[in-house]
């Protein structure tokens, strides 16, 4: 295990995804707007409670928790 002074801030951004609708897979977009607090402007599961559907429906008051993923760039490879 790796101490914790080889972790590093530092990083690439080599795409970004968003989708106004419910899908699992989402297109790659030019460039996306973060709101602090929101999401990213216009995703489907963006804003301050969640929106995932099956949630939504039973707790809609709850928390989103997940408003960004962000994937380390080596799972794609």
């Amino acid at each position: 295990m790796s101490s914790g002074d080889d972790l590093s801030l530092e990083g690439r951004v080599v795409a970004v995804a968003a989708d106004r609708g419910h899908h699992f897979s989402k297109p790659t977009q030019d460039r996306i707007l973060l709101v602090e607090g929101h999401s990213v402007e216009g995703e489907a599961h963006a804003g301050p409670f969640v929106r995932h559907r099956y949630l939504a429906r039973r707790r809609p008051r709850l928390p989103n928790l997940r408003q960004v993923h962000l994937i380390p760039f080596e799972l794609f490879a």
